[in-house]
C-alpha cells in the first residue's frame, strides 16, 4: 500500500529539458519527435501538440507558459501512452496538457519565491543529491549517458537539481513558520521510524456503496477470525487481495513512516506491537493490520530531526502546500488560458 512518488527521476529529466527550452522550437522539422507530434496532433485533433503552433496555456504578470515550454514533456507523455490515447475524450487530453503546464508554472513560482526569501542550497548538498540519483541509474557515467541522449549536459542537470532542492528548502522554511511540531512528537516518530506488519486487504475500488457494505461485513468476519487466535499469515494467504503481499502472508517489512498511504501509516505506527488493528479504510479498500515490529531510525537524531519535522508537519496540515501555491498565484495574477 505504498504511495506512488509524485516526481520520478525521469519526469525530473523531462522538466530539465523543458526548462532549457525557452521560446525557440524544441524539435526540428522532420525529426522523429516532430513527425510524431504533428501526426498525433492531427489524429487527435489537438493542435496544442503541434510544434508549429504557439498556444498560450498560462499567463501571469511575471511569466507565461506556452506549449513550446512544455513540448518535451508533452512528447514524453503522449509517446509513452501512444497506444492508449486514441479513444480518450478530447477534454481529458486537454486536461493532461493543462496539468503539465500547471506543474511547470508551480515550479516557476516556487523557485522565484525561494530566491526572494534568500533560500540557498550548498554545493555539497547538490552533489549529494546527484550522487543519490546516479546510484539509481547504476553510476554517474550511466546517468550522464542518459542525459546526453536527451541533449542535456551534467551542468544543466546540476542547475535543475539545485532548483529542485531550493524549492524543497523553501517548503521546509514555510512549514517551520506555519506548523508548530512539539519536540516530543519528533522523538516519538524517530523512535518508531521503521515498521514490519502483516495485513489483509479486501479491494473496494470501483465498487458501489452496496458492494462496499457487503465487503465490509466480510472483513468484520475476517477480523473476528484473526483476533480469535488464528494464524494471521494463513488468513492473509486465504483472504487478502493485495498482490504485493498476499503470497507472503500479508508481509510488508521494514518500511518507514510516510511510505504508506496515510490511514495505513497511522494505524501501523499507533497500534501496539503484536496487536491487530480495527478495519482501516484507504482508497484501495478495507485493511486489517497486525503490527509485528517497530524500530528507530539508525541515523543520528540530529541529522534527521528536520526531515521528520517536515513529514509530521505535512500530515498535520496537508493543505498547506495548496494554500502556498494559491497565495503565490494571487500575487502574480495567475490565469489559466487553456483550453
Amino acid at each position: 500500500m505504498r504511495k506512488t512518488t509524485l516526481l520520478s527521476i525521469l519526469s525530473l529529466i523531462f522538466i530539465i529539458i523543458t526548462c532549457s527550452s525557452s521560446k525557440k522550437p524544441v524539435y526540428e522539422k522532420g525529426s522523429p519527435e516532430y513527425v510524431f507530434l504533428t501526426s498525433t496532433a492531427d489524429s487527435l485533433q489537438l493542435p496544442v501538440l503541434n510544434p508549429e503552433n504557439t498556444v498560450l496555456l498560462i499567463k501571469t504578470n511575471e511569466f507565461t507558459i506556452t506549449n513550446s515550454d512544455i513540448m518535451t514533456e508533452l512528447y514524453g507523455y503522449f509517446y509513452n501512452y501512444r497506444n492508449r490515447i486514441k479513444n480518450v475524450p478530447a477534454t481529458q487530453l486537454q486536461n493532461i496538457v493543462l496539468r503539465i503546464a500547471i506543474q511547470k508554472a508551480n515550479s516557476n513560482m516556487l523557485a522565484a519565491a525561494a530566491k526572494e526569501n534568500d533560500i540557498t542550497v550548498s554545493a555539497s548538498d547538490i552533489e549529494a543529491e546527484i550522487d543519490k540519483i546516479s546510484i539509481q541509474y547504476g553510476g554517474k557515467e550511466n546517468l550522464e549517458n542518459l542525459l546526453a541522449k536527451n541533449g542535456i549536459t551534467l551542468d544543466t542537470f546540476r542547475k535543475q537539481v539545485e532548483s529542485s532542492r531550493l524549492i524543497d528548502a523553501y517548503f521546509s522554511d514555510y512549514y517551520y513558520k506555519n506548523v508548530p511540531v512539539p519536540e516530543e512528537d519528533i522523538k516519538k516518530w524517530y523512535n518508531d521510524y521503521f515498521a514490519t506488519v502483516r495485513h489483509i486487504l479486501l479491494m473496494t475500488q470501483n465498487k458501489s456503496e452496496e458492494e462496499k457494505a457487503i465487503i465490509h461485513k466480510k472483513m468484520e468476519r475476517i477480523l473476528q477470525e484473526a483476533r480469535s487466535g488464528k494464524d494471521f499469515s494463513e488468513l492473509a494467504k486465504l483472504y487478502s487481495e493485495d498482490p504485493g503481499s498476499k503470497d507472503k502472508g500479508g508481509l510488508y517489512e521494514h518500511f518507514s513512516r510516510g511510505d504508506m498511504v496515510e490511514p495505513f501509516d497511522r494505524a501501523t505506527f499507533t497500534v501496539p506491537i503484536g496487536s491487530i488493528s480495527d478495519i482501516v479504510t484507504t482508497q484501495y479498500g478495507y485493511h486489517i493490520i497486525k503490527v509485528i515490529n517497530r524500530s528507530r531510525n539508525p541515523q543520528p537524531y540530529e541529522e534527521v530531526k528536520n526531515d521528520i519535522y517536515i513529514k509530521i508537519a505535512q500530515q498535520t496540515n496537508p493543505n498547506l502546500h495548496t494554500q502556498l501555491i494559491d497565495s503565490l498565484k494571487q500575487n502574480i495574477e495567475y490565469e489559466e488560458t487553456y483550453p
